[in-house]
């Protein structure tokens, strides 16, 4: 983003594999969870009496386990366990977010809005949707490698119907302390 935008936030439509910018907008957020929250609702949900004023933390009522398929969204997008099997994430059912490791970020973002040329590189868009979650373990060694480690894990999605063959995938970051 030194020169302008490739990739905007939120899903793709499914059918035309673009996404119109007041729609990126609601998008624009990264939802953070972390496995206790998670472990809490579980326990929660399994018996309410026992949790007298517990509050659903938002990121998990929010979590965005279905797209809004009315504008085009595909039907899965954040994983999350679906305890009665509907397919809809449905955190007063008990439907909870899957989440990788002890804290995780999640968002999920596109190359192709209002179909754009990309501003940073110029390049044309592919039509992708992109599902981020950035994730950490907590170790109770401060000198373990995990301690000082970010993971990222990608899903990929082709929403264009262009077929891609031997695609490489790279990823610049530059994380500043301070």
């Amino acid at each position: 983003k030194q020169n302008g935008t490739d990739f905007w936030p939120g899903p793709l439509d499914t059918v035309t594999a673009t996404e119109d910018t007041t729609e990126a907008k609601n998008w624009n957020k990264i939802w953070s969870l972390r496995k206790t929250e998670i472990d809490s609702f579980i326990n929660w949900s399994a018996n309410h009496s026992i949790y007298p004023g517990y509050v659903i933390p938002q990121a998990i009522l929010t979590w965005p386990g279905n797209g809004d398929q009315s504008k085009g969204e595909g039907h899965y997008i954040a994983p999350y366990f679906d305890v009665n099997g509907d397919g809809i994430y449905d955190p007063t059912q008990g439907d909870y977010p899957i989440i990788r490791g002890d804290q995780a970020l999640f968002y999920v973002c596109n190359d192709h809005v209002n179909a754009q040329l990309h501003g940073e590189t110029g390049g044309i868009p592919l039509g992708v949707e992109i599902h981020v979650m950035a994730y950490v373990y907590h170790c109770i060694d401060a000198d373990s490698a995990l301690w000082n480690t970010v993971f990222v894990h990608y899903d990929i999605i082709n929403r264009s119907v262009n077929q891609y063959d031997s695609t490489y995938i790279g990823v610049f970051t530059d994380n500043d302390i301070g």
